[in-house]
Protein backbone atom coordinates (compact mmCIF):
# COMPACT_ATOMS: atom_id res chain seq x y z
CA UNK A 1 0.00 0.00 0.00
CA UNK A 2 3.05 2.26 0.02
CA UNK A 3 3.15 2.51 -3.78
CA UNK A 4 1.25 5.21 -5.64
CA UNK A 5 -1.08 2.98 -7.66
CA UNK A 6 -3.05 1.44 -4.74
CA UNK A 7 -3.31 4.81 -3.02
CA UNK A 8 -4.59 6.40 -6.24
CA UNK A 9 -7.16 3.62 -6.72
CA UNK A 10 -8.43 4.04 -3.17
CA UNK A 11 -8.59 7.81 -3.52
CA UNK A 12 -10.32 7.99 -6.91
CA UNK A 13 -11.89 4.56 -7.34
CA UNK A 14 -10.85 4.67 -11.01
CA UNK A 15 -7.78 3.75 -13.00
CA UNK A 16 -6.42 2.59 -16.31
CA UNK A 17 -5.32 -0.98 -16.91
CA UNK A 18 -2.68 -1.27 -19.64
CA UNK A 19 -3.19 -4.57 -21.49
CA UNK A 20 -1.33 -5.51 -24.66
CA UNK A 21 -0.88 -1.91 -25.77
CA UNK A 22 -4.50 -1.03 -25.01
CA UNK A 23 -5.65 1.26 -22.20
CA UNK A 24 -8.77 -0.04 -20.46
CA UNK A 25 -10.59 2.35 -18.08
CA UNK A 26 -11.62 0.56 -14.88
CA UNK A 27 -13.42 1.13 -11.61
CA UNK A 28 -11.78 -0.46 -8.59
CA UNK A 29 -13.15 -2.05 -5.44
CA UNK A 30 -10.59 -2.43 -2.68
CA UNK A 31 -10.88 -5.86 -1.04
CA UNK A 32 -10.77 -5.05 2.67
CA UNK A 33 -12.18 -8.36 3.91
CA UNK A 34 -9.13 -10.49 4.82
CA UNK A 35 -10.90 -13.74 3.89
CA UNK A 36 -11.75 -12.40 0.43
CA UNK A 37 -8.19 -11.16 -0.16
CA UNK A 38 -6.83 -14.51 1.09
CA UNK A 39 -9.09 -16.32 -1.42
CA UNK A 40 -7.63 -14.20 -4.24
CA UNK A 41 -4.14 -15.07 -3.01
CA UNK A 42 -4.98 -18.74 -3.59
CA UNK A 43 -5.75 -17.96 -7.25
CA UNK A 44 -2.45 -16.09 -7.59
CA UNK A 45 -0.57 -19.01 -6.00
CA UNK A 46 -2.15 -21.40 -8.52
CA UNK A 47 -0.86 -19.23 -11.35
CA UNK A 48 2.54 -18.10 -10.04
CA UNK A 49 3.47 -20.85 -7.58
CA UNK A 50 4.24 -21.19 -3.91
CA UNK A 51 6.63 -18.23 -3.82
CA UNK A 52 3.49 -16.09 -3.42
CA UNK A 53 2.70 -15.75 0.27
CA UNK A 54 -0.78 -15.77 1.75
CA UNK A 55 -1.85 -14.89 5.25
CA UNK A 56 -3.00 -17.45 7.77
CA UNK A 57 -6.69 -17.56 8.59
CA UNK A 58 -7.35 -15.13 11.42
CA UNK A 59 -3.97 -13.46 10.92
CA UNK A 60 -3.17 -10.09 9.39
CA UNK A 61 -3.22 -9.84 5.58
CA UNK A 62 0.07 -9.87 3.70
CA UNK A 63 1.15 -6.63 1.98
CA UNK A 64 -0.02 -8.06 -1.36
CA UNK A 65 -3.41 -8.97 0.12
CA UNK A 66 -3.74 -5.45 1.50
CA UNK A 67 -3.31 -4.14 -2.06
CA UNK A 68 -5.88 -6.44 -3.68
CA UNK A 69 -8.56 -4.86 -5.87
CA UNK A 70 -11.45 -6.11 -7.96
CA UNK A 71 -11.56 -4.27 -11.30
CA UNK A 72 -14.66 -3.52 -13.38
CA UNK A 73 -14.86 -1.99 -16.82
CA UNK A 74 -15.66 1.70 -16.41
CA UNK A 75 -18.75 2.99 -18.18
Amino acid sequence: MTRDWPQNLIKSGNGTLHVGGTDVPVRARHLTDPAEARWVSELVIRKYGPAVKRSLEGGPPTPAEQATFELFLAN
